[in-house]
């Protein structure tokens, strides 16, 4: 199952670690939730699918997730050439290039 609860060892290691020290702005702060957002954001540009990265997060609706999608832009260009080829092989023939932008 997913997890809801974070231990305090992690803000406690942050803390003993200072690698919050100096920090004003509470948005620039290291909290648990960065790590599930560097975790998310490595999915999606490493090209692993919106779905997968919702069901990994838990992430009740995909729009929770798609936030992430500008990460990985060549997905769309990838998704057009996976197209072309499955369409070029089940047709057996040439096809009409697709635009890829």
């Amino acid at each position: 199952g997913i997890r809801r609860e974070v231990s305090n060892t992690f803000t406690r290691v942050v803390n003993d670690l200072k690698l919050n020290e100096g920090v004003e702005d509470r948005r620039d702060r290291l909290v648990f939730h960065t790590l599930r957002h560097t975790y998310a954001s490595w999915l999606v540009q490493a090209g692993t699918d919106l779905y997968v990265v919702r069901d990994r997060l838990g992430h009740s609706t995909l729009s929770m997730t798609e936030r992430y999608s500008h990460l990985a832009p060549e997905n769309s260009k990838k998704t057009v050439s996976t197209l072309e080829d499955f369409i070029k092989k089940s047709k057996g023939g040439d096809i009409i290039q697709l635009d890829k932008s």
